[in-house]
């Protein structure tokens, strides 16, 4: 079993040198769990607290209850974390890809709306409602245009604009298996491959409660196994 801050440290060391971390995995095996066990441990790493978080419930609901299974038993830390992760939308998802695109475009234009001090903004998950779009098309010229206005109008503005202000965007995937390479692969990953991201795909292993991480980031590769318990993760 590997310690908690060995695994925080390494994962912190190479967030810290990544604007964009891709979270990617089968539904079940903790992507949520995970960018939430990230952040609330990084924003509150070191006293005095300063950093907050936008949380873009696209396709889900933020986990409330999660948060509070995660840090209940330090009392200090969740108290911040509850006032210093900012969901948006308030009280819902989006309900379509065009909702999506607009108040991403809203809130990098009208920064006087943002919070302060924002290190982080996590988006769960922002393949759900672009792959809803294309599927209502069948000419693959409707789908390129529609792929490369969601790059040009949604995404690029988006990563410039945590490249300019230091933020670091952590993107949640829906993955579908990819018959080529025979292995699951997140939604549109060749777009997102065009970037230098940190990449961290979770699978599920065959008739085990076991699970793996795998984290790629430029040459560098490594592999974890964990489970996921009420109070976080287990590092095997």
């Amino acid at each position: 079993m590997i310690s908690a801050p060995i695994v925080l440290s390494e994962l912190f060391s190479h967030i810290s040198r990544s604007i964009i971390v891709n979270i990617s995995g089968e539904s079940g095996t903790g992507k949520t769990t995970l960018a939430l066990y990230l952040i609330g441990n990084f924003l509150t790493l070191q006293k005095p607290y300063e950093h907050s978080c936008i949380w873009v419930q696209a396709s889900e609901l933020f986990p409330k209850k999660r948060l509070h299974s995660l840090f209940n038993a330090r009392n200090e830390k969740l108290e911040y974390l509850e006032s210093n992760i900012y969901v948006i939308p308030k009280g819902k998802c989006f309900n379509s890809y065009r909702d999506q695109a607009q108040v991403l475009r809203h809130f990098i234009d009208v920064e006087s709306e943002l919070p302060p001090d924002v290190k982080f903004i996590v988006i769960d998950n922002i393949s759900h409602h672009l792959r809803l779009e294309l599927s209502t098309h069948s000419e693959i010229r409707d789908s390129t245009n529609i792929i490369d206005l969601f790059y040009d109008e949604v995404l690029s503005p988006l990563l410039l604009y945590c490249i300019r202000k230091k933020i670091h965007l952590i993107l949640l995937h829906e993955v579908s298996f990819d018959m080529k390479a025979e292995q699951q692969r997140p939604f549109l990953h060749k777009l997102y491959s065009r970037l230098d991201v940190l990449h961290i795909h979770l699978l599920k292993l065959f008739n085990s409660h076991k699970k793996k991480m795998k984290i790629s980031c430029g040459d560098a590769q490594w592999e974890l196994c964990y489970k996921i318990e009420n109070t976080g993760f287990v590092w095997l």
